[in-house]
């Protein structure tokens, strides 16, 4: 049977089954219920909430036993070469032990990895040796994944019992909630990202806790926060329009400053108290006034510092008495609000819910930004705020400011302490800089109980528009206008730390206070609102914290030196490494005017960065370990390479070796080199953890290196000898031009396993993974400085290595030696010429032709053309059909070194099939050489018509009517080579009949499915008004509404269907 009428037959029966289903989803399926709001949803994950109650009660009461963690650790590494020596069938003990005893490191390990990030990674067991385990012995040994969720970010205020606020990060999964963790230096970038955001994290994972080694390359964001989120703050511009009550926010980097912002923010305050202690600490009026009608309130506030454009509006619900003890965790006392409240709260159209209850210690806490929960609305997302009846000293509206900050997607205003300056070079990782928390005291986002927030904020939220910021870009008095009025003027000036500017930049950002609403009250008044504030930040990163600069450094003591560190009238501020400097030098009442003189581009040197990569290897006494360093130049461009000098520091005693090969790096800015490190262990040493620290300093500069601090770790395990590993081929320090085969050849041995080259695995800092064995070779390295490192792992699990540098080069190389080289145009393997590739690899000519064209036809012909000599290029080239000239081809490049040539030809009826194409091409820089190209194509005669083809036949040998096929001559088929072909079969009257009546019959069920599906939408609008907000009878209707949309959507596919199927057969 013809294929198509196969088709045409099994699509009607397709539709049949579709109709179907359609009346089977409506009849059938429609009264079944939606599961319970609670059951099956993104919310059966546990609640990050409760790690924030976690991190307090560790803080308070726990300590970290590093040092049992350590003799386990240890007890761990022998365990498992004992493992790795034994015979599998006497394992089974080993197994048991090794389980029971990471067993108990783990409970060490979960607090560690809280209380001291940095030794939890120290004391991680190398992925070499856990891979060794079977899979239920590394259950609980910590391991590097990659998990994908969404962040949960939680900013909680204990100033009465920490002096200080506790950031908690959470990712929430479909496998459960798990805290990121981070070392100091992490933590900063760690604390930056915005609830609901989705993200891919690779972290080393020990129960629910991940370590990111470093967060601005481990975690990557695959999706920003819904744009109906107040976390979509978290992008650099924005706009905000007020829709149904709540805020939609619109991405539009292009036009952000298009129109101003504005909103409202609906925020519901739910007040509860408890079984065993049921005092109301505030009155309805109360709480009222706090957020929305008093003087001082969060509206008061928000609709001054947005200049109108956020209304902070809402309502307020309770007293509920929660079924549970006020010293439950916050994250119960939350969802049993919520579930409270949920009766009388419609939960969707609010952007924050405060939960206001009254409980010692803890002041605040909220999200950065908003996080989801489930409610009997649905799925809801908005920002959560604990509030807390807190100390009297406390200002409670400024709480209230403060937490919605959060919600909106801010976080704290911090300071940068520099000691008796105002900053370094790479403030945030160089001594003696540190970010000081919470010490803005002019933003109610730091300690301020007053205070706008600063302009690096509202420039976030979009408040401060694109035209009242100004970057300087020249020497100059620019003028700023006081930040409490949304003048036209600037608000914003960006100066920037250094020249050149470029992505990544450090910049100063200049504001001007004067006292006038919430900004009245700040200390010592004839200092801060006679200058500028300036904080420091990187340009390209929207401000989620900010760092307050004290230009008045030393002035007072510990945090109150923040107080006055406004620049003043007449004095200069110049940058210690860059001499940038800028001076405010004349004010009025609105405005303020600042000189600024940028000079020219200067060298800023920085201390350089170090690496070292694997952290941890084991290995036992007096056994050689190598480890890749790698050096990063962080001066400024101006400053071009430097050369550092490389040496070992902090290594532990006599006996101990290192070997550091190169021994110096030349390095230019914004780059990285590697050396290879090789630590040998003393003979005596004792097992035990042992670290050590490689410096690079900068010989332009000596007093710029990377310091001392602990790089990498030897872990010290007795019981198994290390293996030796030789690399005895090529000599460290060789050079291969490109292309060139390099053989590599080694060996190693063990003691207690012999010879066991064959097991060597061989990588390139550059290529990866190059070979195995004790001997192999390798032609395509890539052009550069190869680390070249040959390594073995011994039976009980000791890994050593050996490594060398070898430099590849774009030498000339050999032309006919089948490699593109450099100076080379192509590279065919031979020095013939006319075969497309020059007979000394410098022109190149490859046509990229049709295989075949129809007579009458305008082809399209191109060409690649490559020409490699050092002066000149190729000036024409010419087409030749059939050895005849067709004319010049044209050229997209002229000359043209690296192009292409296209020409457009119809062959003429008659022409030779197949017909030979040649393309020649002349170059100017070779002395005038040609070199040309062949090929062929096939031509057939044109279709006679250029009608349609016509799909069906209705009769033997006859289409529908006269198209491209016309009267088929012989059975069912065109007889013309290149025309289109009708059905190769005929359907029969008795056929289209049976066709038709299939037909009608799926127009009845449609009709019918569609009669079904209107009297299910009104008995779905019968069930929703009839259900009093009864939470049983709004799930059914809602189910209902839910099965009625899939059904449309089924028979609105049946119609479609129909549609293409009659397309497709005419």
């Amino acid at each position: 049977m013809n294929i198509k009428r196969i088709l045409a037959i099994l699509s009607i029966f397709s539709i049949l089954a579709i109709s179907v289903t359609a009346v089977w989803v409506f009849v059938f399926r429609n009264s079944a219920e939606l599961p319970p709001a609670n059951t099956t949803s993104i919310e059966d994950t546990e609640s990050p909430d409760r790690f924030v109650d976690e991190v307090l009660e560790n803080k308070r009461s726990k300590s970290a036993n590093i040092a049992e963690a350590e003799i386990l650790t240890l007890d761990l590494y022998g365990l498992i070469n004992r493992y790795n020596s034994e015979k599998s069938e006497d394992r089974e003990e080993t197994i048991s032990q090794i389980k029971a005893v990471a067993k108990e490191r783990k409970a060490h390990m979960l607090l560690i990895a809280e209380l001291s990030p940095d030794d939890f990674l120290r004391l991680e067991i190398p992925r070499d040796l856990r891979s060794q385990l079977p899979r239920d012995a590394r259950a609980d040994i910590e391991d590097w994944v990659t998990k994908n969720g969404t962040i949960s970010h939680f900013s909680v205020h204990n100033f009465e019992e920490f002096g200080e606020y506790i950031s908690v990060v959470a990712l929430r999964t479909s496998e459960g909630s798990f805290l990121l963790l981070s070392s100091k230096i992490g933590e900063l970038s760690l604390k930056s990202f915005v609830s609901n955001t989705d993200v891919s994290i690779s972290g080393l994972v020990l129960g629910d806790r991940i370590f990111v080694l470093d967060p601005e390359t481990d975690i990557k964001i695959m999706k920003l926060p819904d744009a109906d989120s107040a976390s979509g703050f978290n992008l650099q511009d924005r706009r905000v329009k007020d829709s149904h009550t709540r805020f939609d926010i619109l991405v539009n980097e292009a036009n952000a400053a298009a129109q101003s912002p504005n909103g409202t923010w609906q925020t519901a305050i739910i007040l509860v108290n408890f079984v065993d202690d049921t005092s109301q600490p505030w009155t309805v009026t109360e709480i009222g006034n706090i957020f929305f009608n008093g003087p001082n309130s969060v509206k008061a506030y928000y609709d001054e510092v947005s200049y109108g454009q956020l209304s902070v509006v809402g309502n307020v619900f309770g007293y509920y008495t929660l079924p549970i003890v006020s010293s439950s965790s916050k994250s119960a006392i939350f969802n049993q609000a919520i579930s409270a409240a949920d009766a009388d709260v419609f939960f969707p159209p609010y952007a924050s819910v405060v939960v206001a209850f009254k409980k010692s210690g803890v002041a605040a806490e909220a999200t950065i930004g908003q996080d989801f929960f489930t409610t009997n609305d649905g799925i809801v997302t908005v920002g959560k705020i604990w509030f807390i009846d807190p100390s009297p000293t406390v200002s409670l509206p400024f709480v209230a400011h403060h937490e919605i900050g959060h919600n909106l997607g801010l976080n704290h205003s911090e300071g940068l302490e520099c000691g008796v300056n105002v900053v370094e070079a790479n403030p945030f990782f160089s001594s003696p800089c540190s970010v000081e928390n919470y010490r803005d005291p002019f933003s109610v986002m730091g300690p301020s109980t007053r205070g706008h927030i600063n302009a690096l904020h509202k420039e976030r939220l979009g408040w401060i528009q694109v035209s009242q910021i100004q970057k300087v870009s020249a020497d100059g008095i620019y003028v700023i206008n006081n930040i409490e009025n949304a003048s036209v003027g600037t608000l914003l000036l960006k100066i920037p730390e250094s020249l050149p500017v470029s992505s990544g930049s450090d910049f100063y950002f200049l504001e001007y206070r004067q006292p006038i609403g919430f900004d009245i009250g700040f200390l010592d008044p004839s200092i801060n609102y006679n200058g500028v504030l300036a904080h420091w930040y990187t340009d390209e990163n929207p401000a989620s914290f900010t760092y307050l600069l004290d230009m008045t450094p030393g002035s007072k003591s510990g945090a109150s030196d923040f107080e006055d560190s406004t620049l003043e009238i007449g004095i200069q501020y110049t940058d210690p490494s860059t001499g940038i400097s800028f001076e405010p030098i004349s004010k009025t009442s609105s405005e303020i005017r600042v000189n600024v003189v940028l000079g020219s581009a200067t060298c800023v040197r920085s201390n350089p960065s170090v690496f070292v990569s694997p952290f941890n290897k084991s290995g036992s006494p007096g056994s050689a370990l190598s480890y890749t360093a790698t050096v990063t130049n962080n001066d400024s461009s101006s400053c071009g390479a430097s050369t550092f000098i490389l040496d070992s520091v902090n290594l532990i005693g006599p006996g101990w070796v290192s070997n550091i090969s190169p021994a110096s790096l030349a390095v230019s800015p914004g780059t990285g080199g590697d050396s290879i490190v090789t630590i040998t262990s003393s003979a005596s040493a004792t097992d035990g953890f042992y670290g050590f620290s490689i410096r690079a300093t900068n010989n332009s500069d000596t007093s710029f290196d990377s310091g001392s601090a602990i790089k990498a770790q030897y872990v010290v395990v007795s019981g198994n000898s290390s293996p030796s590993v030789n690399i005895t081929n090529p000599i460290s320090g060789s050079s291969f031009p490109s292309g060139s085969v390099v053989v590599f050849t080694g060996t190693a041995s063990d003691a207690e396993d012999g010879n066991i080259t064959s097991n060597l695995s061989w990588n390139s800092s550059v290529n990866g993974s190059i070979g195995f064995g004790g001997s192999f070779s390798v032609s395509a390295l890539s052009m550069g400085t190869h680390a070249i490192t040959a390594s073995v792992i011994d039976s009980g699990g000791s890994s050593s290595g050996d490594s060398i540098n070898i430099s590849i080069t774009g030498g000339a190389g050999i032309c006919g030696d089948g490699i593109i080289n450099t100076g080379e145009a192509c590279d065919d393997g031979n020095t013939v010429q006319l075969d497309g590739c020059y007979s000394d690899c410098r022109l190149f000519v490859a046509p990229v032709s049709p295989v075949s064209a129809p007579e009458s036809s305008a082809v399209n012909f191109t060409a690649n053309v490559r020409d490699s000599y050092s002066s000149g290029g190729v000036s024409q080239c010419e087409f030749f059909v059939n050895s005849v000239s067709q004319g010049s081809m044209g050229l997209s490049q002229n000359p043209c070194k690296n192009c292409t040539a296209t020409k457009n030809y119809t062959f003429q009826g008659g022409s030779p099939n197949p017909s030979s194409i040649v393309i020649q091409c002349s170059s100017t820089g070779g002395g005038g050489v040609s070199e040309e190209s062949n090929s062929s194509i096939s031509v057939f005669p044109a279709p006679p018509q250029t009608s349609p083809p016509i799909s069906m036949c209705i009769s033997p040998n006859t289409c529908v009517s006269v198209g491209s096929c016309g009267t088929i001559v012989t059975g069912d088929s065109c007889s013309t080579a290149g025309q289109e072909c009708c059905m190769s079969a005929t359907l029969t009257s008795g056929m289209v009949k049976i066709i038709d009546i299939l037909n009608n019959i799926v127009d009845f069920i449609l009709n019918l499915v569609m009669g079904i599906l209107i009297l299910e939408i009104l008995w779905v609008a019968f069930k929703f008004m009839t259900s009093g907000k009864d939470p049983a009878k709004v799930a059914s209707a809602r189910s209902a509404f839910i099965w009625a949309i899939a059904g449309l959507v089924v028979v609105l596919l049946a119609k479609v269907f129909i549609a293409l199927v009659e397309g497709v057969l005419a």
